[in-house]
């Protein structure tokens, strides 16, 4: 009887350079696509930009068994924090984790992080999910030694139920009837949704994203406050309009009297879609826009197959109101 052969041994290397990093784009598309808790906050789309933008230097662990790509674990330095290393994209990113198509990764580029523990003196490890294969492997001791491992910050998740066809199925009653009402109130005043997507033109893509950070900046600068999207404008004119030309993001909207008057950045992810920012402006609050942008959002993606819809991270009162659900994100620290 003849034996089959061996199968080669994983192999970690390491990537530096973005522009070297830019050049596996494809095939790390193809592994994203083969890992199924990936999410676009993993893809080279989202990752690659923050890298560029968001000061941070890449360490990223390339994983193989043989020539095939099986893994990939994108660390970046902090040149806030020399010394500290984190995955990449931590901070505008809300689900983090190693990318993988075989069980033993997440060990693999762990190690290969440990080899180089004279160069780091803490890894940070955010936003990682209760099942996260790199959670586990953390606990396991394959970095270092753990010192931080606490529950980080809640994701609250909608799951769209099997059966539902409309809001009606899912919201309670009481929610359902202010959902309604606010709709009806919507479409008399003219008030009408729009979504950017990826067969649309530049043109409204840019409209729709310069709508979108303009809304969102409005709203809380009517609180006194900055927004989320401070800093961050290089970033996220980068990775948006590339992400809507994957057909991995979205930039719905409430066109009033002409002008994109409240907008929403929807994420998706085979049936998931992950509801980033929104805002709209103030001059439109009494017709509750955000109310009325995510009953089209929700109802619509759930005709499209979406079934879990996911409010990112924050506890927020209004996603409960919709019915979600928390998800727990963690945070590990590892000292060599």
């Amino acid at each position: 009887m003849e034996l089959a052969p061996a199968e080669p041994a994983l192999r970690a290397t390491w990537i530096d350079d973005v522009d070297a990093l830019a050049a596996l784009a494809r095939e790390w598309d193809a592994l994203c696509d083969a890992c199924p808790w990936s999410t676009p906050f993993q893809r080279p789309a989202w990752v690659i930009p923050a890298l560029r933008h968001l000061g941070q230097r890449a360490r990223v662990v390339v994983v193989r068994r043989g020539r095939a790509l099986v893994g990939l674990l994108p660390l970046a330095e902090l040149e806030s924090e020399p010394g500290t290393w984190a995955l990449a994209g931590t901070g505008p990113s809300d689900a983090l984790d190693v990318i993988a198509r075989e069980h033993d990764v997440a060990r693999a580029a762990l190690e290969a992080v440990s080899a180089r523990r004279a160069e780091w003196r803490v890894l940070e490890l955010h936003e990682l999910a209760d099942g996260s294969p790199l959670l586990a492997a953390a606990r396991a001791g394959h970095a270092g030694r753990v010192i931080v491992d606490d529950a980080l910050s809640v994701s609250p998740v909608l799951a769209w139920p099997e059966g539902a066809e409309t809001l009606d199925d899912v919201l309670s009653a009481s929610w359902a009837r202010r959902v309604r009402y606010d709709r009806r109130r919507a479409a008399r005043e003219s008030i009408v949704p729009e979504v950017a997507r990826e067969h649309h033109v530049d043109e409204a893509v840019d409209e729709a994203l310069r709508a979108w950070r303009a809304n969102h900046e409005a709203r809380w600068a009517a609180r006194g406050e900055p927004g989320a999207l401070t800093g961050r404008h290089a970033f996220l004119d980068e990775a948006v309009p590339a992400l809507v030309r994957e057909g991995r993001a979205e930039l719905w909207s409430l066109r009033a009297h002409g002008a994109l008057a409240a907008s929403y950045l929807v994420l998706r992810e085979r049936a998931w879609a992950g509801l980033y920012l929104g805002g709209f402006d103030p001059a439109l609050a009494r017709s509750s826009p955000l109310v009325v942008l995510i009953a089209e959002i929700v109802e619509r993606l759930a005709r499209d197959g979406v079934r879990d819809f996911d409010f990112l991270r924050g506890a927020e009162p209004y996603k409960y109101q919709w019915g979600a659900r928390d998800r727990v994100l963690r945070r590990v620290r590892i000292e060599p």
